[in-house]
């Protein structure tokens, strides 16, 4: 065999391997997995198509080449260059976000319209309303007579609109040019047409930004603006030079009456078809292309990150001991160790996925009983993902120690420093509650006289006050459930002409 012939037989061999590998990868796959791999092949294929759309798709092309070059660079162990993407991260998706919001409004706007009144209220394709609206801007256009027509598409206009005045009438020759005739007090604002019904008129539309590139007037500007913010359909007709123009998708170009009505047509059928097909039809009929390429790219993503789950992994963690269900009148110390080794196995594309604080080692202490006691770890305390097994613990047990707790009411001791500024003494420190209900550990009762408060500083007061303090517990103390954990602490100070001096509890 030639140079040339063993070449091709090793990436013919190259790729049945793969091949078989990709099957037997789809053949593990459970039907989450298949619905996975289809969530994102919708995400995938929503973001090819807004990226057609969006104005600011080279913007996204830069964004492509920048994390092109952070693989790269983690590829080549780029340290710096690595060190400053990932931190840069959070200001760039900061700074997408801005510059998208209006294409990221919109889409969830379309999102929000399906379904709705307004995604059946779209403009329905009439050949009768294409042929009256064309007459119509023929006639404004012969006669100099400024006009502005928009026709909505699937994405809603209110929030673009100003000022305007609800009709909700059929649209006729008339009606058009009752309204744009000069002397009408509405003629420099637009009619807005909904589901093939005139619905608004004199609306006020927002101007474009990039009109200055363009030529026309005001009139053209907002034509052009509602196309850039929208999906609608816009006729615009100028009074100066009796030329009709059509705005859509951002933007404007002037067009003879066949061409508004081939135009208009298109658009119609576009928004809302003469003959409906089935949504399950569109989307298998509909930009295979694109909807193929998505759903490839996220099964080889799946299959790279998560398909191979033929080949069974070990590994290791470090996990918490964790208690639940604890008696309220229970106090149980902190496990000894509190950190175990467990030692897993399964599909690598489970394990090498897993989290520390998923497999936490959680014991149920509805059962406990006073004293130490040492439990033996057994898989049935750690919750884990079905396809993956628990081969072992290290410590193979843990002693936890517990204490039954009993309720006491104990006095509260209010603990100061210093002393009261200018001369002043203490007559009385008081507590409210002067006693509090707590839970000591059962057998130590008589070890506690009193609860203490934290330090209350004398050397801050003038003038005798109530102040809040916390209370200061020790570990074998709890505070019982409907005890609050600080008091009101009065202290009465008192000039020396008043009162021989008292010494400071």
């Amino acid at each position: 065999m030639n140079e040339q012939g063993a070449d091709v037989a090793g990436i013919t061999a190259f790729l049945k391997n793969a091949g078989g590998a990709l099957l037997a990868s789809l053949g593990q796959a459970r039907p989450a997995d298949a619905i996975d791999i289809v969530v994102i092949a919708v995400l995938g294929y929503a973001t090819i198509a807004w990226l057609r759309r969006a104005q600011s798709r080279f913007v996204i092309f830069g964004v492509a080449i920048l994390a092109a070059l952070y693989l790269v660079a983690q590829a080549l162990d780029m340290h710096l260059t690595v060190y400053l993407f990932q931190a840069a991260f959070t200001i760039a998706l900061v700074a997408l976000v801005v510059i998208f919001q209006e294409e990221i409004r919109r889409a969830f706007e379309r999102i929000a319209m399906r379904g709705t009144r307004g995604d059946r209220d779209r403009a329905t394709p009439n050949a009768a309303l294409v042929e009256t609206t064309v007459s119509s801007a023929e006639h404004l256009a012969r006669t100099r007579t400024g006009a502005l027509i928009v026709f909505r598409g699937r994405e809603p206009l209110e929030r673009h609109f100003s000022a305007g005045v609800e009709l909700g009438g059929a649209v006729s020759e008339q009606l058009l040019f009752s309204i744009f005739d000069s002397s009408s007090p509405g003629h420099d604002g637009a009619v807005v047409i909904i589901g093939g019904r005139l619905e608004r008129f004199a609306v006020h539309l927002p101007l474009s930004t990039k009109a200055a590139k363009h030529p026309g007037g005001t009139r053209h500007a907002a034509g052009l603006g509602v196309s850039e913010r929208s999906d609608a359909f816009v006729i615009v007709v100028s009074e100066e030079r009796g030329v009709i123009s059509v705005a859509e998708a951002g933007e404007i170009a002037t067009v003879t009456p066949r061409e508004l009505g081939r135009r208009l047509t298109a658009f119609l059928e576009s928004k809302a078809p003469a003959r409906r097909v089935s949504r399950l039809r569109s989307v298998l009929t509909e930009d295979v292309g694109a909807k193929a390429f998505s759903l490839l790219v996220a099964t080889l993503a799946w299959v790279v990150l998560f398909g191979q789950r033929t080949e069974t992994v070990a590994r290791t963690l470090s996990v918490p001991v964790v208690y639940r269900n604890v008696p309220e009148a229970w106090q149980i110390e902190p496990p000894e160790p509190s950190l175990v080794q467990i030692s897993v196995s399964g599909p690598s594309g489970t394990v090498l996925q897993l989290e520390p604080h998923v497999l936490a080692v959680s014991l149920d202490a509805a059962r406990v009983r006073a004293g130490t006691q040492s439990i033996v770890l057994g898989p049935h305390h750690v919750t884990r993902p079905k396809d993956v097994s628990i081969v072992g613990f290290q410590p193979p047990r843990v002693e936890i120690k517990a204490h039954q707790m009993v309720p006491t009411r104990l006095p509260v001791k209010v603990r100061t420093r210093g002393l009261p500024r200018n001369g002043l003494h203490v007559l009385a420190v008081r507590a409210d509650p002067p006693r509090v209900l707590v839970e000591v550990r059962k057998g130590e009762q008589s070890r506690f006289t009193f609860i203490a408060t934290e330090l209350v500083d004398l050397g801050q007061l003038e003038r005798s006050r109530k102040v809040t303090a916390n209370l200061v517990l020790p570990p074998e103390i709890h505070l019982a459930p409907e005890t609050r954990d600080q008091v009101t602490v009065t202290i009465a100070l008192a000039t020396p002409s008043k009162s021989a001096p008292t010494a400071n509890p």
